[in-house]
């Protein structure tokens, strides 16, 4: 259960060489490589993560690696966000929902954790995030478990899925099946229909969002672990959904319908949409993406008999100035939160990108 994470070891493993610590700038098939046989390893973790946060937003993305001799024995990927409002702090697998340090021991994951800090203190960054799925054993951190992935195991056919439900879910699933909608699988061409729908979803929740380009970079550089779905009310794009696939899964970050809508259960056939596509597959586990426990999403996505796996955030803090919780939870920003939702979609169209740079 690749979603579970991976604690390293805390045993000591006597390398046959030293085990140092560099910034790795070798060929990046031997990084991905590591991710891709490291049970923690995530798409996140890859050198085409790390294009996609360069090429988007301009920030430095250094990849520590610890290495013995010159096998790569753990790695910690990380983001250098620099925010007018937010300040200056390093996270790994920025604008993602998990992801952290990959060591075979916890020895060397705490020699990666040492050089993040030395890193994070270097850029004057207030703090070092870690988005471990499963906490690690590590000093001078504290954990967040304010967030959790919400994970369904599939089975081998529909048939089986479908008969899983209650009766209540599988009504609202053949209630939105009735109602018209049509559906369009994608990648480039569908982008913008799918962000437009994104893009006045985050602005009803009061959230900036980033601007399309960066989907247009996850797409293009993911190419067939990417896929877009839209959904139709006649040539209105009403729902929609960027949809990446690793190992032996399928997950989704990003997914909006518009409220005017909600009428027709737009969201009920969009997941139904990528269960069964995931199912067609031969995926074994389908990701709903995060949430906070006991919000209106998370219950949303409970129904569909969603395994809920605690999201352990692990930070170092390098500062005593505290930003403290930059989501939309958080009370102070009630009023920005407020004025945001009554902005003109051509405003936060304009100035979302800016505000959302620093939110990784």
């Amino acid at each position: 259960m690749w979603w579970r994470g991976f604690p390293a070891k805390d045993a000591f493993v006597d390398y046959a060489e030293p085990v140092r610590i560099v910034q790795f700038s070798d060929d990046p098939k031997l990084w991905d490589d590591y991710v891709d046989r490291h049970p923690a390893g995530t798409i996140y973790h890859r050198q085409d993560w790390r294009k996609v946060i360069e090429q988007s937003f301009g920030y430095e993305c250094p990849s520590l690696a610890a290495l013995s001799g010159s096998t790569i024995i753990g790695v910690l990927p990380m983001t250098i966000v620099k925010s007018p409002f937010f300040g200056t702090y390093i996270t790994s697998c920025a604008f993602s929902d998990y992801g952290g340090i990959c060591s075979n021991d916890n020895t060397s994951a705490q020699m990666l954790l040492n050089a993040g800090i030395t890193m994070a203190k270097d850029v004057k960054a207030r703090s070092l995030e870690l988005r471990h799925v499963l906490p690690l054993n590590l000093s001078n951190l504290s954990t967040n478990t304010k967030k959790v992935l919400s994970v369904l195991e599939l089975p081998d056919s529909e048939e089986v899925l479908w008969k899983a439900f209650d009766s209540k879910l599988r009504n609202q699933i053949r209630k939105a099946m009735k109602g018209g909608m049509s559906i369009r699988w994608g990648h480039e061409e569908l982008l913008s229909d799918f962000y437009g729908i994104f893009l006045r979803n985050m602005r009803d929740l009061g959230t900036p969002a980033p601007g399309i380009e960066f989907f247009k970079h996850i797409v293009k550089i993911h190419g067939k672990a990417a896929d877009v779905l839209v959904l139709y009310q006649g040539d209105i794009p009403i729902s929609g959904a960027v949809a990446l696939t690793y190992r032996n899964a399928m997950e989704v970050p990003w997914a909006s319908s518009l409220r005017n809508f909600f009428s027709l259960l737009p969201n009920n056939l969009l997941y139904w949409t990528l269960l069964q596509k995931s199912i067609a597959r031969k995926f074994d586990f389908f990701s709903f993406g995060r949430s906070t426990v006991d919000s209106s999403t998370y219950m949303f996505k409970a129904q569909w008999n969603t395994q809920p796996i605690i999201l352990n955030y692990q930070s170092y803090a390098c500062t005593k100035e505290s930003y403290g919780d930059m989501t939309p939870g958080n009370p102070k920003y009630r009023l920005a939160i407020s004025a945001w939702k009554k902005m003109p979609i051509s405003l936060v169209k304009k100035l979302g990108p800016c505000v959302a740079k620093g939110l990784a």
